[in-house]
């Protein structure tokens, strides 16, 4: 059983060859510029549901494939000082779970007799003494420890560990620099950025049938991303909210307008996505792999 926002079918992350065809509504999609050409780079926008195979599907939003690709994971893990008997427990956890896994086996039985021929009282009683000492030096406050520390040359070993503690959301920075054509073109893409603001922000809902009020916001819209055109031999994207949004009208240095329109003739748009779940080693048991005109997944 799972829980949280994980379902077993975004293992991997989503497949445009699965997906797409399925869910795809070709009235539903808007691209930039018109001959957009083979490689490309899909978005599609979800309305936000927990359980994400139940969302609806809203548009389509098809762009040049980002001028940057670059897939960044990132894992973070913490160093801390278990001291003495921090570093004992875990040793001594880590023994009992082996003897579990061992017994009843030969190899088990075989532990055992080590330990019970261990059981010499003076190597014991030195050990004790040892590692007594380093645990009473744990708890001396700073103010006795650095005094002895200074006066033995010692210091009890902190026993410093690497803990694993989470897998940062994969997070991309996308860059497009757009040059419409004609005034049609600037026109569609002045319909795209209207939607990917509209559907990046929350909205106002009331709590009954035919309320009207500010108290409660909607989350904005999720997407799906896809490379397309490239046999998917890049990576793949598990669904994202946008987390920034950044249109540029002068990315040339000045400002330049279509005649009669006022449209600009330059626009650089900047998006971040940001993964709603993390990626794991299940992820990565198949990957797909192209060659000569045809596709095969290793595992």
């Amino acid at each position: 059983m799972y829980v949280g926002r994980y379902k077993k079918s975004s293992q991997g992350g989503n497949s445009p060859n699965d997906i797409i065809d399925s869910k795809l509504k070709p009235s539903g999609s808007m691209f930039f510029p018109e001959d957009i050409g083979v490689h490309q780079f899909m978005m599609i926008f979800h309305e936000y549901n927990f359980d994400q195979e139940k969302s609806v599907m809203k548009e389509s939003i098809v762009l040049p494939i980002p001028s940057t690709l670059i897939d960044k994971y990132g894992m973070t893990y913490n160093s801390q000082d278990l001291k003495t008997l921090g570093a004992a427990g875990a040793s001594f956890a880590d023994d009992v779970l082996d003897s579990f896994k061992k017994a009843g086996t030969p190899e088990g039985e075989a532990k055992e007799a080590d330990r019970k021929a261990g059981l010499d009282i003076n190597a014991l009683t030195a050990k004790l003494g040892t590692g007594a000492a380093a645990a009473a030096r744990d708890f001396l406050p700073d103010e006795v420890e650095n005094p002895l520390a200074i006066a033995t040359g010692t210091v009890a070993n902190p026993h410093t560990s690497l803990l694993f503690s989470s897998v940062a959301l994969k997070v991309f920075d996308f860059n497009w620099k757009l040059y419409p054509r004609s005034v049609e073109e600037s026109n569609k893409l002045k319909e795209i950025i209207r939607v990917i603001k509209q559907r990046s922000h929350p909205s106002f809902t009331g709590m009954g049938e035919g309320a009207d009020s500010n108290f409660i916001m909607k989350y904005p819209h999720e997407v799906d991303l896809y490379y397309l055109g490239n046999g998917d031999s890049m990576h793949r994207f598990k669904r994202a909210a946008i987390t920034g949004l950044e249109v540029n009208y002068t990315p040339e240095g000045g400002p330049a307008f279509f005649q009669n329109t006022g449209n600009p003739v330059f626009t650089e748009l900047k998006m971040t996505f940001t993964e709603t779940q993390i990626w794991t080693a299940e992820d990565f048991a198949e990957e797909t792999i192209a060659s000569a005109g045809n596709q095969e997944s290793v595992g």
